[in-house]
């Protein structure tokens, strides 16, 4: 992605380089196009930022003993096996609880082991765990992946991220995910979840 954004930027600067400016242009000519650009994005940045303030925590769900999410506005919950999956449609997270004491670089790999590899062809992940904080204090680890997932007759592919978070009681794997081209705009709110997430 960055290499496309740095080819991005040379493209415009050699139009610039080989585009000088005309005298006795018409001032006023991009004004018109101008008003139209601020226009659009005003209603994109308009729409996130309203996106952003309406998507509010909800009242606690109950995956197991000892692990409890809270989905925010515009999110249902439904009752999967033991865990619980939480959508609106374009992005998922599923919640899956699990037995307690166990590191959390224990509980990843053999989430990658026994569910991601499995189910999914050109499977990537990101290097190394990231370590994250939650609301509650406990600590868990966080990687990216991304691949072809096969489901209801067809392969498609995804992009997503796994939390998985242990307490002394109880402990949580994380899994969200959508289709690569929408999920930069779920992370956010799912980031959010798992952090008000409370497990142990």
């Amino acid at each position: 992605m960055l290499w496309v954004g740095s080819r991005l930027v040379w493209y415009f600067h050699r139009v610039e380089e080989r585009q000088p400016s005309r005298v006795g242009a018409r001032p006023g000519r991009w004004r018109p196009l101008a008003g139209v650009l601020l226009v659009l994005a005003a209603v994109v940045l308009g729409g996130r930022v309203a996106d952003s303030a309406l998507s509010v925590p909800g009242p606690p769900v109950q995956v197991a003993a000892g692990v409890s999410v809270r989905p925010l506005s515009g999110w249902r919950s439904v009752r999967q096996g033991q865990g619980v999956l939480l959508t609106r449609g374009s992005g998922s997270l599923s919640v899956l609880p699990t037995d307690g004491g166990a590191d959390p670089a224990t509980l990843a790999g053999e989430y990658v082991r026994q569910v991601l590899q499995p189910n999914a062809q050109g499977l990537s992940l990101s290097q190394g765990l990231q370590t994250v904080h939650l609301g509650g204090g406990q600590v868990g680890v966080r990687f990216a992946y991304q691949g072809t997932f096969r489901g209801q007759g067809r392969a498609t592919p995804l992009q997503g991220e796994v939390t998985a978070v242990a307490g002394p009681r109880a402990a949580a794997v994380f899994d969200a995910w959508a289709a690569p081209e929408v999920y930069e705009y779920e992370r956010a709110d799912v980031q959010e979840m798992v952090q008000t997430a409370e497990v142990g």
